[in-house]
């Protein structure tokens, strides 16, 4: 019976989320959909591109209707690895600087290491220890990049944060 209902549950599920890992480049593909074109719509494919690779992957889309390529585009997504799966963030918007139009645009990436904290910290030895958020989060930067790697303790493993 409950193997019954999970399908159940899980079949409702993808019929309710916004994409499954079928459909290709999803976050793009909700971007076409809803009207966003030019340069915005070519960050968000590059962004979204770079960070599903071809993975299978799902996810959920936020945008403006009202003059989207002109808006704030995001998307949040579960990306599968063989070693379990990732959270990723991405935007993208339209921005003005020095009366040029810009895209602004950065993503997050998120997954669990099965690793201890100090083993975690050593494999970024590549990277320079900044200090700690507060007290346990802490921060690892490369010097001559925007590249930054957040740990934090959880558990016997760590939750690394890699946000560029």
């Amino acid at each position: 019976m409950k193997t019954y209902l999970g399908a159940v549950l899980c079949l409702l599920l993808l019929l309710n989320a916004h994409a499954s890992c079928a459909e290709g480049n999803i976050p793009a593909k909700q971007a076409k959909e809803q009207g966003i074109s030019g340069g915005l719509l070519e960050r968000i494919e590059s962004i979204s591109s770079f960070l599903i690779k071809d993975r299978p992957h799902g996810a959920h889309s936020y945008w403006i209707t009202e003059n989207p390529s002109e808006r704030t585009f995001s998307s949040a997504m579960e990306i599968s690895f063989s070693d379990g799966p990732e959270f990723a963030y991405m935007f993208a918007t339209k921005d003005r600087f020095k009366d040029e139009d810009w895209i602004s645009s950065g993503y997050v990436r998120i997954w669990y290491s099965p690793k201890n904290f100090v083993q975690t910290m050593g494999d970024f030895t590549e990277f320079k220890y900044m200090g700690t958020l507060s007290k346990d989060i802490v921060m690892m930067k490369k010097e001559d990049a925007s590249l930054i790697f957040y740990l934090m303790p959880a558990g016997d493993g760590t939750i690394v944060i890699k946000r560029e």
